[in-house]
Formats: structure tokens, sequence, C-alpha cells
């Protein structure tokens, strides 16, 4: 992995977008619960809301759909079609099974640090059969500010002992990547793809396409 420079010791992956290829599986459940609701929905707002909190991506949409309901609407929609996509049609992004199982494998300290909910990374985990590779899970549910704040970020470093110089991190977006710097982190690796073009990283840090074929760091 050429864009490596430095020691370290624990390898940090985001969840949505960069080891689970869960973008359009998203867009499609915020589409089906925003039409549910009465809106009208439109694709690229899923690219302009990406790394938003899910508080700033409801107000956001029952603003621009111009849903007149009760705000928690649009959870009780996303949420129950979003599992039912999960169940059926999740995939890992293009590499990334492999090269968790080879990281853990080789002894590296491994963790998942994500806004989304636990119930929803140990369904994927358990589904491919990685949970038992993760030292440590930090998700939305431990969590009182989400990403671009620090805080989740900081918690993994805490559980894991481990010294924020010391930490990799993969993320996707400018939200998971500002986290990472806030909480200390320096080895920051983008993963680019379909769904992040409009994000900012791609202009100031190294970023890959998929986790295929990258050799063991």
């Amino acid at each position: 992995m050429r864009y490596i420079e430095k020691d370290f010791s624990a390898v940090l992956f985001d969840f949505d977008g960069t080891l689970v290829n869960s973008e359009p599986l998203k867009a499609e459940a915020l589409g089906y619960a925003v039409e549910h609701a009465g809106g009208t929905w439109r694709d690229r707002w899923y690219t302009e809301l990406l790394g938003h909190p899910w508080r700033t991506v409801e107000e956001q949409l029952m603003v621009r759909a111009g849903i007149q309901s009760r705000q928690s609407i649009l959870a009780e929609y996303f949420h129950d079609h979003y599992l039912t996509l999960l169940h059926t049609r999740v995939a890992m992004t293009v590499g990334a099974e492999d090269f968790v199982r080879r990281l853990h494998d080789h002894g590296h300290p491994l963790a998942l640090v994500t806004s989304e909910s636990r119930i929803i990374v140990e369904t994927v985990l358990k589904h491919f059969n990685l949970i038992d590779c993760f030292q440590t899970l930090v998700c939305g549910d431990d969590i009182l500010n989400p990403k671009p704040a620090p805080d989740s970020y900081r918690m993994a470093c805490e559980q894991m002992h481990l010294s924020p110089a010391e930490a990799l991190v993969f993320e996707d977006t400018d939200a998971g990547i500002t986290a990472a710097i806030r909480a200390g982190i320096t080895q920051i690796i983008g993963l680019s793809h379909d769904w992040n073009r409009n994000q900012q990283f791609h202009r100031s840090f190294p970023t890959v396409h998929s986790f295929l074929d990258q050799p063991l760091p």
C-alpha cells in the first residue's frame, strides 16, 4: 500500500461506503421513505447529503421533498426498507472482505468506527462472518456527537489503548476524515466511489478505488 509512510499499530475502518457497499441501498431506501411519506425524491439529494448526520438528512429531506408530516415518519419508512435491502442485497466493497481477513490473520488489530446503528453493523458483519475480526466496534448508538465530531475515533482509540498517531484510517466522506483528523489521526486513506465524487477529500488525501489486491501493511 504505497500511501502508508509511517508505522502504525491498528487499522480503523468506516462502515458505509468504505467497508460495505451500502450507499446504493441507502439511496434506494431513502427514496422509498420520501415517496411513501408523500414527498418527491431526487436522486442527487443522496450524494449532496452523504456523510451528514441522520438528523440533518431527515430535516433537509422533509423540506426539500415537501413532506407535511411528523419528522419521524421518514426514519420509520427508511429503517424497515433498508433492513430488507440489507438482508437480500448487501455486498462488501470490492476486495474488502479478503483485505479484512488478511489483516486479521496477520495480527493487525482492527476497529470499525461508524455513525450507523449497532444492529445494522452487527447484522452485516455476521452475514459475512467478519465480526470476530474486529477488536472494537464504535457505532452510532455509542456516541452523542456523530462525525465530523471526533468522539467516535477517540472512543475507538481509547478502547484499543491506542495513540491516535498509531492508527491508520480508511474513510469515504469529508465528515469522516474530519472526525479522524480532529481525533489526532494523521494516517488517513480515502476510498473513492461513484457516490462520493462531490466530497472534497479527494483533493487533499491519497485515495484508492477498492481494496482489491492491496498489499498488507
